[in-house]
């Protein structure tokens, strides 16, 4: 049994159109299994019941954020090590004072080296993406300037929603039509917004 995955596209930035394309890969994900799924697998390879399995599984659950709250980090022997992650915003006060606000960002988890060499045993199997678009570039722009018409500004993810296209389609579609001057892109990174140019 093997996982497939396709290769995508890494945009390219602006000004390094010349260098070789290079691409990541994306398994095709066939769902996603609940905890009434894994209740169910346990139970029928032990001796245990569905409920027994889902009731230790809440309890894990509670134990580890307790233990996490605590200053502990959380290892499973087997699968691997839970510990917190922080992140801190930086602000001006009142006084022009720069403070530092620090939260919770997550869980980090790190593979255990046995749950890791059981996972590296998993094959992949490369399939060849069937791209299809569902507008000709053209139609595209004109969906896209329609809605600037009525819309102050536009994203990258509103365009491919309204177009149904990738997202690297989605960004080459944006960058020609910022270099021919029918939109204007303003912030840059995950602030990147299309407006209608300046008249």
């Amino acid at each position: 049994m093997s996982i497939n995955y396709s290769l995508y596209p890494i945009p390219t930035p602006i000004g390094k159109e010349e260098k070789e394309a290079y691409y990541y890969a994306r398994t095709s994900i066939s769902g996603t299994k609940g905890t009434e799924d894994l209740c169910e697998a346990i139970s029928h390879a032990t001796s245990f019941i569905s409920g027994d399995v889902k009731g230790v599984i809440d309890a894990l659950g509670d134990y580890i954020s307790k233990f996490l709250e605590s200053g502990y980090n959380v290892n499973l022997d087997g699968l691997g090590n839970f510990s917190l992650t922080l992140k801190c915003t930086n602000d001006i006060n009142e006084a022009g004072k720069q403070i530092t606000h620090t939260s919770i960002d997550g869980v980090r988890f790190r593979m255990s080296p046995k749950f890791k060499r059981k996972i590296n045993r998993i094959k992949l199997k490369h399939v060849k993406r069937r791209i299809e678009d569902a507008f000709p570039q053209e139609e595209r722009k004109a969906r896209a300037l329609l809605h600037l018409e009525n819309s102050y500004s536009l994203s990258t993810v509103e365009y491919q929603q309204m177009n149904q296209c990738t997202k690297y389609r989605a960004l080459a579609d944006l960058k020609e039509m910022a270099e021919e001057g029918s939109i204007l892109k303003i912030g840059r990174g995950r602030t990147t917004m299309y407006i209608k140019p300046y008249s």
